[in-house]
């Protein structure tokens, strides 16, 4: 067990045999609101492949700096807190939840309209 209110930094690869938790039941929020427009957002985000400087392996990510401007709030910064570090890559989940939920609306809205042409065009047709 590892216990500490700082920071930990690993150099390397971080294998985890069992699961990680994140700190998130409701009694240790405040001002929870919605998420809104998260296709909007979420559609601007462009994943890319890429190794790391020094580094054969191809991985699969986004570019730090790019997802500050769009979600600032998935991004790690430096102590100075002026310098991108990395991705809170945990935090785009909800993000991506949302935007299914908001496509599956705009999917259910066309269907209900293409169901009614279709009703239209079989009674024309049917006359």
């Amino acid at each position: 067990t590892l216990t500490t209110t700082d920071c930990v930094t690993i150099s390397g690869s971080l294998v985890v045999t069992d699961r990680i938790t994140e700190l998130s039941a409701e009694r240790f929020k405040e001002n929870i609101q919605p998420l809104v427009n998260s296709l909007e957002k979420t559609i601007q985000l462009e994943g890319v492949s890429f190794n790391k400087i020094g580094k054969t392996e191809t991985e699969i990510g986004f570019i730090a700096e790019q997802v500050a401007q769009i979600y600032p709030e998935f991004i790690e910064y430096d102590s100075s807190g002026k310098e991108v570090v990395g991705i809170q890559y945990s935090r785009v989940t909800a993000a991506l939840l949302e935007s299914i939920k908001e496509l599956n609306t705009r999917i259910t809205s066309q269907q209900i309209f293409i169901d009614s042409l279709a009703a239209r065009i079989e009674k024309l047709e049917n006359k």
